[in-house]
This record gives structure tokens, C-alpha cells and sequence, in this order.
């Protein structure tokens, strides 16, 4: 049982937000931290943001979820066309960030252990009474027969519970 369920949504590589929300919440070990996806893309230090996190994982549970910014990342790392998509809505300014004179967009700057971490992430979390994820689920269908794109890439539109009985 956890005494805090803190669920975090698109912190889009804004580092000072991010910090001044757990400067805020101070999560411990007896809290249940959820990231719902997007760290990645926009702002200006996805790094500083997966360098926390990936920190905060050792202190504190702390799960965090595929968003779509992170997929469009990790196709981008494999496929030229995806890349050149993706440094448009604000991959170059995630690259940028691995950079340290912040003038070159480099995918080849993402250090591995980075790309592990963000590999890591699942499409969804549940837990007794909730469910959460970045994207949007189909409350008429079981979780195991969604298109996990789903998941990721489409807006929530419906407000009612699970098939499961569980909040979304």
C-alpha cells in the first residue's frame, strides 16, 4: 500500500518544472510516482529530465510511461524519415540538449544508458482501482486486445470507467 499515488503528465523536457513539482510533492519511498510519458521533445534539457528521473528511481518508486514523443525518439534513432519528422516537433531541441554547447543536434550524443531507460517504459500501468497511460483507452475493450498506439498516440475522448471498473 503506498501512502501517495503522484502521477506526473508531459514534462516535455522542462527541467526547472519538473524540479519545482517534486520540490513541491517530495516524494519518498512510501509513494508511488507515475510518469504518464512525453518527458521527451519541446523543452530545452530532456536530458537534465532523464537524468532526474532515472535519479529519482533510486530513492522512490517510480515508474514512467511510453509516451508519444518517446516513441517518435526511439523510431528516430533507426529510421532517417522518422528522424526528420520528429526533430520538427521538437526532437531538435531534445538532441540539443545532449550537447554542451548546445549547438549541435546530434542523435549519436543520446548515451545509451538513456535510450535503455526510456526503452524500459511500458505502454500502460494498472493498479486495484486505476489505470493509467498517456494516450487513450478504449473503455469497451480489454486492455490485452488494444492497439497499443493507442496507448501513446491518440487523445483520451471518452470519460467513462474501464470494462474493468477502473478509472483511466
Amino acid at each position: 500500500m503506498v501512502d501517495r499515488l503522484l502521477a506526473i503528465g508531459d514534462i516535455h523536457g522542462c527541467l526547472t518544472a519538473l524540479e519545482l513539482l517534486l520540490e513541491k510533492v517530495q516524494p519518498t519511498s512510501r509513494d508511488q510516482v507515475i510518469v504518464l510519458g512525453d518527458i521527451v521533445s519541446r523543452g530545452l534539457d530532456t536530458r537534465g529530465c532523464i537524468e532526474l528521473l532515472m535519479e529519482l528511481q533510486n530513492h522512490v518508486p517510480l515508474l514512467c510511461l511510453m509516451g508519444n514523443h518517446e516513441e517518435f525518439m526511439l523510431d528516430a534513432r533507426d529510421d532517417d524519415i522518422a528522424c526528420g519528422s520528429w526533430l520538427y516537433f521538437g526532437g531538435e531541441e531534445t538532441l540539443l540538449s545532449y550537447d554542451p554547447e548546445y549547438a549541435e543536434a546530434r542523435i549519436e550524443n543520446v548515451p545509451e544508458t538513456h535510450w535503455e531507460f526510456i526503452e524500459s517504459f511500458p505502454d500502460y500501468y494498472e493498479t486495484e482501482h486505476e489505470i493509467f497511460v498517456h494516450g487513450m483507452v478504449d473503455p469497451d475493450l480489454p486492455l490485452t486486445e488494444q492497439d497499443t498506439a493507442d496507448f501513446c498516440w491518440h487523445k483520451f475522448t471518452d470519460v467513462r470507467l474501464h470494462l474493468s471498473g477502473k478509472q483511466v
